[in-house]
Protein backbone atom coordinates (compact mmCIF):
# COMPACT_ATOMS: atom_id res chain seq x y z
CA UNK A 1 0.00 0.00 0.00
CA UNK A 2 1.28 3.65 -0.70
CA UNK A 3 2.55 5.81 2.03
CA UNK A 4 0.25 8.68 1.19
CA UNK A 5 -2.75 5.77 1.76
CA UNK A 6 -1.58 4.57 4.93
CA UNK A 7 -0.73 8.15 6.22
CA UNK A 8 -4.71 9.28 5.20
CA UNK A 9 -5.97 6.36 7.43
CA UNK A 10 -4.12 7.01 10.14
CA UNK A 11 -5.39 10.60 10.39
CA UNK A 12 -8.70 9.19 10.15
CA UNK A 13 -8.53 6.81 12.56
CA UNK A 14 -7.21 9.41 15.06
CA UNK A 15 -9.53 12.11 14.27
CA UNK A 16 -12.72 10.47 13.49
CA UNK A 17 -15.29 10.82 16.51
CA UNK A 18 -16.37 7.12 17.62
CA UNK A 19 -19.29 5.54 15.99
CA UNK A 20 -18.78 7.62 12.59
CA UNK A 21 -19.05 6.18 9.41
CA UNK A 22 -17.04 7.44 6.66
CA UNK A 23 -17.99 7.27 2.54
CA UNK A 24 -15.15 5.41 0.25
CA UNK A 25 -15.27 8.84 -0.99
CA UNK A 26 -14.87 10.73 1.67
CA UNK A 27 -11.66 8.55 2.80
CA UNK A 28 -10.09 8.82 -0.66
CA UNK A 29 -10.23 12.62 -0.61
CA UNK A 30 -8.28 12.03 2.47
CA UNK A 31 -6.00 9.64 1.23
CA UNK A 32 -5.83 11.54 -1.95
CA UNK A 33 -6.73 8.40 -4.39
CA UNK A 34 -9.71 6.71 -5.66
CA UNK A 35 -12.37 5.42 -3.90
CA UNK A 36 -11.89 2.45 -5.94
CA UNK A 37 -8.31 1.84 -4.36
CA UNK A 38 -10.37 2.15 -0.96
CA UNK A 39 -12.85 -0.36 -1.72
CA UNK A 40 -10.33 -2.85 -3.36
CA UNK A 41 -8.11 -2.56 0.28
CA UNK A 42 -11.39 -2.57 2.01
CA UNK A 43 -12.18 -5.76 0.24
CA UNK A 44 -8.72 -7.38 0.43
CA UNK A 45 -8.98 -6.60 4.56
CA UNK A 46 -12.58 -8.08 4.96
CA UNK A 47 -11.17 -11.93 2.89
CA UNK A 48 -7.95 -11.60 5.67
CA UNK A 49 -10.66 -11.34 8.75
CA UNK A 50 -12.88 -14.08 7.42
CA UNK A 51 -10.06 -16.33 6.79
CA UNK A 52 -8.39 -15.54 10.18
CA UNK A 53 -11.75 -16.24 11.71
CA UNK A 54 -12.17 -19.61 9.60
CA UNK A 55 -9.02 -20.52 10.86
CA UNK A 56 -9.69 -20.05 14.03
CA UNK A 57 -12.84 -22.00 14.56
CA UNK A 58 -11.10 -24.78 12.45
CA UNK A 59 -13.11 -24.60 8.97
CA UNK A 60 -9.43 -23.77 7.42
CA UNK A 61 -6.17 -25.62 7.41
CA UNK A 62 -3.44 -23.44 8.69
CA UNK A 63 -1.38 -21.36 6.48
CA UNK A 64 1.60 -23.03 4.90
CA UNK A 65 4.80 -21.58 5.22
CA UNK A 66 6.02 -20.48 1.93
CA UNK A 67 9.26 -23.09 0.82
CA UNK A 68 12.24 -21.37 0.64
CA UNK A 69 13.75 -20.53 -3.04
CA UNK A 70 16.68 -22.66 -3.52
CA UNK A 71 19.95 -20.19 -4.61
CA UNK A 72 20.70 -19.34 -7.47
CA UNK A 73 24.49 -20.32 -8.53
CA UNK A 74 26.96 -17.15 -8.62
CA UNK A 75 27.75 -16.20 -12.26
CA UNK A 76 31.25 -15.71 -12.79
CA UNK A 77 31.73 -11.90 -13.71
CA UNK A 78 33.01 -10.97 -17.10
CA UNK A 79 36.28 -9.42 -16.55
CA UNK A 80 35.01 -7.05 -19.56
CA UNK A 81 32.38 -4.04 -19.05
CA UNK A 82 29.36 -4.23 -20.66
CA UNK A 83 29.43 -1.58 -23.04
CA UNK A 84 32.58 -2.61 -24.56
CA UNK A 85 31.17 -6.23 -24.90
CA UNK A 86 28.39 -4.56 -26.46
CA UNK A 87 30.58 -2.45 -28.70
CA UNK A 88 32.78 -5.29 -29.66
CA UNK A 89 29.69 -7.22 -30.77
CA UNK A 90 28.52 -4.12 -33.26
CA UNK A 91 31.58 -4.05 -34.53
CA UNK A 92 31.47 -7.75 -35.64
CA UNK A 93 28.44 -7.49 -36.67
CA UNK A 94 29.22 -4.92 -38.99
CA UNK A 95 32.22 -6.25 -40.19
CA UNK A 96 30.17 -9.63 -41.27
CA UNK A 97 28.09 -7.38 -42.94
CA UNK A 98 24.87 -8.46 -41.15
CA UNK A 99 23.96 -4.76 -40.51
Amino acid sequence: MKPEIDLGLEIIEALRPEGVCLSLESIAAVCGCSWQAIYYIQKRALKKLREAIDRLEGKLPEKPEKPEKPEKPEKPENPVPKRYRMAHADYERRLSGSL
